[in-house]
């Protein structure tokens, strides 16, 4: 973060911040402790373990305060100031990296972005241009619409995450942890990455689709069933066995079926959906096992769509259910017939009879 001062005054600007390191909910394990670097000019983060590390400071950092705790008084934060207080024309450097190798790693981390961060500027700009020239772009009169349509193809590909503990994926979001410890929406979610996933496919970004495609199919569940929700820590903790949350959609199934034949569809990658056929029909089958008497998709006892909560719950089968549902047995039949299953047939004979059973139902 650089920061430039223009003042006709003295100002003195202030950085302050509440440390709280551990590991992503959840798996908050072991105590974290944060330490002052007087020659690197760092606040040192890290936990007992010695399992990750993190700085953060200022070459321009003075006037350091600490958070601590004694018998008669204490103080939560931590920070520094940057530099004296000065007036006219001033630039500050503010950094933060981290590491899960050793502290090194983070500290070099650390003089890297310090150093060069003029270059690593360039670079993102470079990349975010090399994107937007390469997936669909319209040239639009309004200059606020046509920046915020760029915007969106650059937010989309900002949720691919690659976590060297748990895979390269999609995430749905980024929002403060706020108190509570869950990371805002900074997970792997089944349903948002598909729905993702079909801006991806209509903008022309096939690779990152393939990408959360592949990531849901490493979690599938022996059963067929796609998860909705994977944390960046779930190779930490036994997360599909003790949480309710890996398992609480029942979206998430049909739409991966849905999302994989809109990417065979508009990218023509065939032996995609080849090489995933096991994959899809199995997830099909567990589909085919959540429905009703009535040939519905059901959601009591299964998981939300999007119903998630207050005074229409509990429900037994929602319009969203049921024609995400009807529209991944579709999906399916088209990809079956694509690659001449045997299966395409018995896929289709019900689809009308289903169709006209939901028009009339909801």
């Amino acid at each position: 973060m650089t920061l430039q001062l223009e003042s006709s005054e003295p100002v003195a600007i202030e950085a302050s911040f509440t440390p709280d390191v551990a590991w992503m909910w959840p798996a908050g394990l072991g105590a974290g402790y944060v330490e002052w670097d007087s020659t690197l000019r760092v606040f040192n983060f890290g936990e007992e373990e010695h399992r990750f590390y993190a700085v953060a400071g200022s070459p321009e950092a003075s006037d350091i305060h600490q958070a601590y705790s004694t018998n008669y008084s204490s103080a939560t934060t931590d920070g520094f100031q940057f530099g004296p207080a000065v007036k006219g024309p001033a630039t500050y450097h503010f950094v933060l990296a981290a590491s899960f190798k050793e502290k090194k790693g983070a500290n070099d981390l650390y003089q890297k972005l310090l150093s060069q961060y003029p270059q690593l500027q360039q670079e993102a700009r470079e990349y975010d241009k090399h994107y937007l020239d390469t997936t669909v772009s319209v040239s639009l009169p309004d200059r606020d619409l046509q920046t915020a349509y760029d915007w969106s193809r650059i937010s989309e590909v900002q949720g691919l995450v690659d976590d060297s503990f748990v895979g390269t994926g999609l995430i749905a979001g980024y929002d403060l942890s706020g108190v509570n410890h869950r990371p805002g929406f900074s997970w792997f979610f089944g349903r948002d990455s598909m729905w993702t996933a079909l801006a991806l496919d209509s903008v022309g970004d096939f690779q990152n689709t393939r990408t959360a495609l592949e990531f849901l199919a490493k979690y599938q569940g022996e059963n067929g069933r796609i998860p909705h929700e994977v944390p960046q820590t779930v190779s930490l903790v036994p997360w599909f066995k003790l949480y309710p949350c890996g398992l609480a959609s029942a979206d998430a199934t049909p739409l991966y079926i849905i999302g994989t034949a809109d990417y065979v569809r508009a990218s023509g990658d065939l032996a995609f959906a080849g090489a995933k056929w096991d994959s899809l029909w199995r997830a099909y089958q567990w589909l085919r096992s959540t429905y009703e008497t009535n040939g519905f998709a059901k959601n009591q006892g299964i998981g939300h769509g999007w119903i998630e909560g207050g005074p229409l719950r509990p429900v037994s089968s929602e319009l969203y259910q049921v024609g995400v549902a009807i529209q991944a047995q579709q999906s399916l039949a088209d990809l079956a017939g694509l690659l001449h299953k045997p299966e395409a047939q018995s896929l289709l004979q019900d689809l009308p009879a289903l169709k006209s059973r939901m028009e009339t139902a909801f």
